[in-house]
């Protein structure tokens, strides 16, 4: 039971008392007020005495804590108590021994408390009493029922302290032989409200506020008794003397039997100590302890026989081991001595004193060998063995699992661990051990506890499942923006500027990621997040993870650059450059490489529109990364440069570099063998869709073996890239799937065409002009491409559509943007022109087609395209052919 409902227990019962005392101070002690007070109080005058009882009860409820009524009333009500306890035990030796213990108990811990703690009447119940002796008062009838009212008083009162001690001996219950007792009596023992009775007689004939509340005003001048304060003491000692007498009678008798008892006790101890060879003393020290838990007296003989026999086994225990540590020994036989002695509290303090060194000792054993397991797991992870260093981890923190810190921190490792495990290797269910890993560690870490500790595993959680997130998992992403949420809730800037950063650094990386599923949102968002770390990870405080954000920011606004910003483009190929000044190759070998990867794909994307120089410098930076990104190393991590190293090398077979297409194709073959379905399955997609690339190339060049390769490879890439999981990816390989079946197209396939104007329209459904103008225009032209050849072919209403798709295409494909497509798209429309002025007979249109392939043919030389260029001559010189100009 807590504080709060024993305190208001004990004032229920202190009020209700109270009320018995009011009662019983005008002559109401219910069994005389039943029979008529001093022969014969007519109800007019219990009428009265009711009338006194309810104002005492509206002064009652006046009193201060700690009054000295409240104080009386209490000791009076106990010490009733605790004598019809005794008179229980002595009457009924049969009964239950661990009541009248328990319930003594209570007893004592009340008394030595009274005088200290805080002790007040209850509202609560004086209250209600005083509005029912109100509603008696004003009730109907001439008359009232004395004995009627006076009973239900003092049921009030024995509910009350019964239910006190009732809640105090829970789950035990009160045997209801003691419930009958309490309320009837026995034999010639005083039922609980006589013998409070009887104590409050004691208080009350002593000069005091407790005298006077009870004995001043009408209480004392009841009609039919008329005597005052100092007759009144004395009618009440004559009216509880004859139980007072009693009492008296009971204790005397009780003080013999205690007579009796010490000798028989004495008998009991030297037969004990003689068969048994326990010592006087402790079986004193017993005998004593059983007396202050109330142990009944017939019972004392067997427990005090039990014991001994305890006390035989223990010291036969204590004696018997010899091989101790000598802090246990030590501890062993202090506690010998001090058991001899009959001192037991003393000699249980040695043995847990003795415990406690003992324990300290283990856990510091415990704590060494988890040191050695953590190191031994350090040199597992340098040998790439990182299931096993999450193991020894594990292992380590199962050895201090009594320091909740400490074991956390050995977690983290572990999942920290598993992660690099799935993250090098490509092993998704080590990603999924480090989560449940991580949902351990949270329980050590509570944030109520512990809140940067939590915060800490939130962010390595986000960090774990945006690692899933890379093989597909997709509601891993959002989960993983969640957790660095919750983990900026608690690393404020303010609190904890460093890790705040790292966390708005990976915030980003997740954004930066979902903004690659087509959240537009989630990309200047991202940008956000990344300017706000680099605020804190300055270069000159924190160089390498300064370096990391800039490697950060750098994907950021590639990401811008392709959809559209031109001016993000060198900002990332600057921010790369910035990164690759602390990321060095001799201090962070793989960072680097990660580094040099990324700055080749700033490299190719500004190589794609125009910059051919920039393209030859992709390729280096992508076969640098390769030195350190090993397929041994890391197999996923070489499988994505081999990729981004084949979409380099393809490029520059478009622009005329035979040799180099060979080499693409060769390096997506490569990656897929680490990138397979089943481990990256998005990976697996794009990859498959350069795969298709490079084949497509090849098939321009004259390979139909490889043209139909690169419809299959498309095909397979959008098994996986689904519009619903990937839009913008999906719109890509539509638009590529086009450009092959384009090609088949070209080559006399007939279905191919109208098959190839719907996967570029599927395109164009998420490829929109306001999310990625580039590729819209990109799938614009290619879509004017495909009607330019059903019009070539007779379809009349194909050729004005083509004309209008490159159109639209150079609104975004401008000359300044991206001059190379603009030259292609230009000369693409200069075809189309030509064809609606061969159909129509239109000269106009087919001087401005030679317009337009004049001025593509500018900016191919521009940028000595030569393949293009030569494409482009043969169109010129046709169509001045066809005009007359030559």
């Amino acid at each position: 039971m807590d504080r709060a409902t024993a305190t208001s227990l004990a004032s229920t019962t202190i009020s209700a008392c109270a009320v018995a005392g009011l009662a019983w101070m005008g002559g109401g002690v219910p069994s005389v007020l039943a029979a008529g007070i001093a022969g014969g109080v007519a109800d007019r005058a219990a009428g009265r005495l009711l009338g006194e009882v309810r104002d005492r009860l509206a002064r009652l409820r006046g009193l201060p804590a700690n009054h000295d009524v409240a104080r009386g009333v209490r000791q009076a009500q106990i010490q009733a108590l605790d004598r019809v306890i005794r008179d229980f035990a002595a009457r009924r030796p049969d009964a239950d021994p661990a009541f009248a213990e328990r319930a003594l108990a209570f007893c004592r811990e009340v008394q030595g408390h009274a005088l200290g703690a805080e002790v007040s009447v209850n509202e609560d119940l004086t209250a209600p009493l005083g509005a029912a002796i109100q509603g008696i008062l004003a009730g109907p009838g001439t008359g009232l029922a004395s004995a009627t009212v006076a009973e239900q008083i003092a049921g009030m009162v024995e509910t009350a302290v019964l239910e006190e001690l009732r809640a105090r001996l829970a789950p035990q219950p009160l045997p209801p032989a003691f419930e009958a007792q309490f309320r009837h009596g026995a034999d010639a023992l005083p039922r609980f409200l006589d013998a409070y009775g009887a104590h409050v007689t004691k208080a009350i004939s002593q000069p005091g506020p407790f005298q006077a509340i009870f004995t001043a005003g009408a209480l004392a001048r009841i009609e039919g008794l008329g005597f005052d304060t100092a007759e009144g003491v004395q009618a009440l000692a004559e009216r509880f003397g004859g139980i007072e007498a009693g009492l008296g009678r009971v204790e005397d008798a009780q003080a013999r039997e205690a007579r009796l008892a010490a000798a028989r006790h004495a008998e009991l101890l030297a037969a004990i100590a003689r068969d048994k060879g326990v010592p006087h003393d402790v079986l004193r020290a017993l005998l004593a302890r059983m007396g202050e838990t109330g142990v009944a007296e017939a019972a004392i003989e067997a427990r005090l026989a039990a014991k001994a026999e305890e006390y035989v086994a223990l010291r036969a225990e204590l004696d018997r081991r010899g091989n101790d540590r000598p802090e246990a020994a030590a501890a062993r036989a202090r506690a010998s001595r001090l058991l001899d002695t009959g001192d037991l509290d003393a000699a249980r303090a040695v043995l847990a004193e003795g415990r406690g060194r003992l324990r300290a000792l283990r856990e510091q054993t415990a704590r060494e060998e988890a040191g050695l397991a953590a190191e031994e797991a350090q040199v597992a992870a340098l040998a790439l063995r990182y299931r096993e260093a999450a193991a020894l981890y594990e292992e380590a923190a199962a050895l201090v699992g009594f320091d909740a810190e400490a074991a956390w921190g050995y977690l983290l490792l572990a999942a920290d661990r598993m992660q690099a495990q799935g993250g090098e290797y490509g092993d998704n269910p080590a990603l999924r051990e480090a989560l449940v890993t991580y949902d351990r560690a949270l329980s050590l870490a509570p944030r109520a506890v512990r809140p940067l500790d939590w915060a800490t595993t939130q962010n390595d959680l986000g960090n774990t499942l945006a690692r899933l997130d890379e093989s597909g998992d997709e509601a891993a992403l959002q989960r993983a923006v969640a957790a660095y949420g919750a983990a900026l809730e608690e690393r404020t800037r303010e609190r904890a500027p460093l890790a705040w950063a790292m966390t708005q650094n990976n915030l980003a990386n997740a954004l930066l990621a979902l903004s690659g599923r087509g959240d537009e949102a989630a990309l200047p968002r991202a940008v956000a997040a990344y300017g706000a770390a680099l605020e804190e990870l300055i270069r000159e405080r924190v160089p390498l993870a300064w370096a990391m954000t800039q490697n950060n920011l750098g994907n950021a606004l590639l990401t811008l650059g392709k959809r559209g910003d031109d001016e993000a483009l060198p900002l990332a190929v600057a921010a790369y450059g910035a990164a690759l000044e602390e990321r060095t190759r001799e201090r962070v070998p793989l960072d680097w490489a990660m580094t040099q990867n990324n700055l080749g794909n700033a490299l190719l994307m500004l190589g794609e529109r125009g910059d051919e120089a920039a393209l030859q410098r992709a390729v280096a930076a992508y076969r640098a990364a390769l030195e350190e990104r090993t397929r041994e190393r890391a197999p996923l991590a070489w499988a994505t440069t081999q990729n981004n190293l084949g979409n380099a090398l393809l490029a520059l077979g478009e622009r005329g570099d035979e040799a180099a297409l060979p080499w693409a194709v060769a390096a997506y073959e490569a990656a897929l063998e680490e990138r397979t379905r089943e481990r990256v399955p998005l990976d697996w997609a794009m990859t498959q869709n350069n795969l298709g690339n490079g084949l497509a190339t090849l098939g321009r060049r004259g390979d139909d073996e490889a043209l139909r390769r690169a419809v299959a490879a498309y095909r397979a890439a959008l098994e996986e890239r689904t519009r619903d999981r990937v839009p913008l990816d999906w719109a890509t390989t539509q638009n590529n799937l086009g450009n092959a079946l384009l090609m088949l197209g070209e080559r006399g396939d007939d279905e191919a065409l109208p098959r190839a104007v719907a996967a570029y329209e599927a395109a164009l459904e998420e490829r929109t002009r306001e999310r990625v103008p580039l590729d819209w225009a990109m799938t614009q032209n290619n879509l004017g491409n495909a009607l330019l050849m059903l019009g070539e072919r007779g379809d009349d209403e194909a050729l004005p559509q083509a004309v209008a798709a490159y159109e639209a295409a150079l609104e975004e494909r401008t000359r300044e943007r991206a001059p190379y497509r603009w030259a292609r798209t230009t000369a693409n429309l200069a075809l189309a022109e030509a064809s609606l002025a061969a159909q129509h007979g239109e000269p106009a249109r087919l001087r401005r087609a030679l317009l337009h392939v004049e001025g593509a043919l500018e900016e191919y030389t521009r940028l000595d395209a030569t393949y293009d260029m030569d494409i482009a001559t043969r169109l010129r010189d046709r169509l001045r052919a066809e005009l007359g100009e030559n």
